[in-house]
């Protein structure tokens, strides 16, 4: 059994930052599918029901020894995350692997039908972070893209490496094939995730006692929708953690680009004096 790992883009144009959390994780609460919808109701008692987007929402939290012999590595381990609790402060995106053993996340080539048991992908994106991942018998999670996810879970039957088909053990129950896109993932791997925004001025992310023995990581996190429709959109694979690294996908360019879509020149400039994100 592997680590579970964070990776992150601390800038636009850099290599993503690996983050070893010494152990494997397992969410403390959640994911729990939070969905954003309004009802309207005739006189007769007919329903119209509009979807504005829904996205899983979980908590991480980590609490470990940064004292005594051997605490090298845990003291290196809280260095990291004050960086990437920053960046998690500024909107940022990150990926999230429980098991790094396993972190995989692809693209259907095809959406699959209700009944399918084979599920052809485009390949892991995350093939240059944790290559030749074998799903094994591993539980995955089927989303479709929004407004009105679907979501379901399968353990896998038959994959091998980053092998492009899964077969599932279970038939689909939705038809996905009217969807924009659909997300096969290892269920312990988050491809997009950050802090909800409620939670980004919050005091208590990760902190330590007093007496600098103990440490505490203490994470509500959400899917980042739009992180993923970039992802759809870019059929390419996640950057790695080496500078130069191929030619991969950059979250944090990402966000960046689509912080500015559709807006005017002098939009953009203003916002940029104004100190926003641009």
């Amino acid at each position: 059994m592997g680590n579970a790992v964070i990776w992150y883009y601390p800038t636009s144009t850099g290599a993503a930052e690996r983050i070893d959390l010494l152990r494997p994780l397992t969410a403390a609460e959640g994911p729990t599918l939070q969905v954003r919808q309004s009802v309207s109701e005739s006189f007769t008692g007919h329903q119209w029901t509009t979807h504005y987007g829904s996205r899983n929402r979980l908590r991480y939290r980590l609490e470990w020894s940064i004292a005594g012999l051997g605490s090298l590595a845990s003291r290196g381990l809280y260095q990291a995350l004050v960086g990437l609790t920053g960046h998690l402060r500024r909107g940022g995106t990150i990926i999230l692997a429980e098991d790094e053993t396993y972190a995989w996340a692809a693209f259907a080539k095809n959406p699959p039908t209700d009944g399918a048991t084979t599920i052809f992908t485009t390949g892991s994106f995350l093939n240059t972070l944790a290559p030749s991942t074998a799903l094994g018998t591993r539980e995955v999670v089927i989303r479709s893209s929004g407004p009105a996810v679907l979501e379901e879970r399968r353990y896998v039957a038959s994959h091998s490496g980053n092998a492009r088909p899964v077969t599932i053990s279970t038939g689909l129950s939705y038809d996905y094939s009217a969807e924009g896109w659909v997300l096969i993932r290892e269920a312990g791997t988050w491809p997009a995730l950050r802090l909800p925004r409620e939670s980004r001025s919050a005091d208590l992310l990760l902190t330590r006692d007093g007496a600098g023995l103990v440490a505490v990581l203490d994470l509500p996190l959400e899917e980042a929708e739009n992180a993923l429709e970039a992802l759809a959109d870019a059929e390419n694979v996640i950057g790695g953690t080496t500078e130069g690294d191929g030619t991969g996908i950059n979250l944090t360019a990402l966000e960046k680009e689509e912080s500015t879509a559709g807006w005017s020149g002098s939009l953009v400039s203003a916002a940029s004096t104004w100190g926003f994100k641009v």
